[in-house]
């Protein structure tokens, strides 16, 4: 079977004080294990390692060698939350570290799709987050949206679901726009809607709208369904996966590899 990923954003495991949000962690990882229950296969893309870090810390990360100490120390207070959680439920955890250069090159995107695999084959759950400590250009990069797409189409999945504090794409900015209208379906996502996008959520930064409509671009040109809602959901993932109406879900197209190539 083929596996879904899960990205989850900083937003959506941390407090607005920036703390480790451990209610909502535990109910992530609630899901998660219902999922592998089911017997579908997940790879939990995750950020937040630079919040949890600079709260153990405490600092303020500003320099890139503060983020990346940061980063660091987060790691080690993610994976032992997850575990924390994971671990009475019988589900093993694994740390995967990568790079953008990592995964474009062949050889190494090769050893890593292979790692993932025999950790899925083992019923463990791979936990994706991007090298910080030595991605110097990766600290202020689209908050894991290009890396969970470019690992949905490494492992072939069938679903990406990326999970934000955003209920989903709207015609306008629900922030500014309290008429905002959900856009709960999107058939293809044309060069219109990304510049529709990058206009309309641009003060939104890192890790917005934006970057989340180009992870789509990416992952549903290689025929994988995406989905974008809210993190805070009671059940989100479980209820996408029953095939409920939630959030913005981008249809997978069926474009032959050779054509992409070119």
């Amino acid at each position: 079977m083929k596996p879904i990923v899960i990205k989850t954003g900083s937003n959506v495991l941390t407090t607005e004080s920036g703390r480790l949000d451990l209610n909502n962690v535990r109910y992530l990882t609630d899901q998660i294990a219902a999922v592998l229950k089911r017997g579908v296969p997940v790879i939990w893309v995750s950020s937040g390692a630079i919040t949890c870090g600079s709260q153990r810390l405490g600092l303020k990360p500003e320099s890139t060698e503060e983020k990346q100490a940061a980063a660091a120390v987060g790691q080690i207070v993610l994976m032992s939350e997850y575990s924390r959680f994971m671990e009475p439920k019988g589900i093993h955890i694994a740390q995967i570290l990568v790079t953008r250069d990592g995964l474009q090159d062949p050889r190494r995107a090769e050893y890593t799709q292979n790692t993932m695999r025999t950790l899925l084959t083992q019923a463990v759950l791979p936990v994706v987050n991007e090298n910080d400590t030595i991605a110097v250009e990766e600290i202020c990069f689209g908050d894991n949206d290009e890396l969970s797409a470019m690992v949905a189409i490494l492992m072939q999945a069938s679903k990406l679901i990326l999970l934000t504090n955003q209920e989903g794409l709207f015609n306008s900015d629900p922030d500014e726009n309290p008429n905002a209208i959900l856009i709960q379906e999107v058939d293809k996502v044309t060069r219109d809607i990304e510049t529709f996008v990058s206009q309309t959520f641009s003060k939104h930064g890192r890790g917005g709208m934006s970057s989340k409509i180009q992870a789509a671009r990416a992952a549903t040109e290689a025929g994988i369904e995406v989905y974008v809602a809210h993190g805070r959901e009671r059940d989100v993932i479980l209820k996408i996966l029953d095939g409920a109406r939630l959030g913005t879900h981008f249809k997978a197209q069926r474009i032959d590899a050779s054509a992409r190539a070119h």
